[in-house]
């Protein structure tokens, strides 16, 4: 039942957690490798002896008729071999197929019938959630920006240099470029006026100010075309705060916050002639 699943070892285990099988005549059940045996596998519950055997792809039924299951035993067994033999034997002699079909279940659908919106969701289980995708990932902009303010709030893109290149102040941090930095609050001020957005507090008040900062300001916005253009400006600024930084450090050449703003501002007006949802909200 579970041969055509993925290779991928932690999915196969999700789905037998998720599963058990109703064995009937043991035809499509596979010996070693599905649930059929209260919820386990052999195969998980008798490693050793699993190891040990060929033939590993036969069914319940090919199995368990006349015990062919012992045909596929090696030569030379381990003492601990010998035990798990045994173990299987005893249980393999209470064993009873019928005429039905093997029927797979869910376990966590009363119909027991698999559910494909649920095993999605029971995949995210434990999963720890982060405003960050809300905000960001709600926004028609170009990708690339999308998965660069991704990394941003992740902070995985900032090398922590001893000295930020835009400002030339310690320590060049993911918080520091983004919010704390003289340059950076510099071009915030130019981008935020050029589209008559208003700043309620600075990125500077947060001890993170890269994503504290935004979900402040977004919490103040009302409208929901507010909300975009505020996250559309937020990660532009990102985006070009970061080639600047770039710029740099390894070009040796600057552009002051009013020219930066204006570079950011062509960019943002390609979104739009590009038809990006989240630029249609600028002029």
């Amino acid at each position: 039942l579970y041969k055509h699943l993925c290779k991928d070892k932690l999915t196969l285990a999700l789905f037998k957690a998720a599963t058990h099988v109703n064995l009937g005549d043991g035809a499509r059940c596979s010996f070693w490798y599905d649930p059929w045996l209260e919820g386990q596998s052999l195969a998980d519950r008798f490693p050793a002896l699993h190891k040990h055997s060929t033939s590993r792809n036969r069914s319940v039924q090919q199995a368990v008729v006349d015990s062919n299951w012992i045909c596929s035993i090696k030569r030379q067994p381990t003492h601990e071999v010998l035990l798990q033999f045994i173990q299987v034997w005893n249980i393999l002699r209470n064993v009873q197929l019928n005429d039905s079909p093997d029927q797979l279940r869910w376990k966590f659908e009363s119909s027991g019938s698999y559910s494909a919106a649920f095993a999605y969701q029971i995949q995210f289980h434990g999963r720890v959630s982060s405003p960050a995708a809300r905000l960001i990932w709600r926004i028609g902009i170009p990708n690339k920006i999308h998965i660069f303010a991704w990394i941003v709030v992740q902070k995985r893109c900032i090398p922590h240099n001893p000295i930020c290149q835009l400002c030339r102040t310690p320590p060049e941090t993911a918080a520091h470029i983004f919010g704390h930095c003289s340059f950076s609050l510099q071009f915030w001020i130019a981008l935020f006026h050029r589209y008559n957005l208003t700043i309620n507090a600075r990125p500077s008040s947060f001890k993170d100010g890269i994503i504290d900062w935004w979900i402040n300001e977004d919490l103040v916005c009302i409208s929901t075309a507010g909300k975009i253009r505020l996250g559309v400006i937020i990660m532009l600024g990102w985006w070009h705060t970061w080639l600047e930084r770039n710029l740099r450090g390894f070009q040796n050449k600057q552009r002051s916050a009013t020219q930066l703003c204006s570079i950011a501002a062509e960019e943002l007006q390609a979104w739009k002639f590009a038809g990006c949802k989240g630029a249609i909200f600028f002029t």
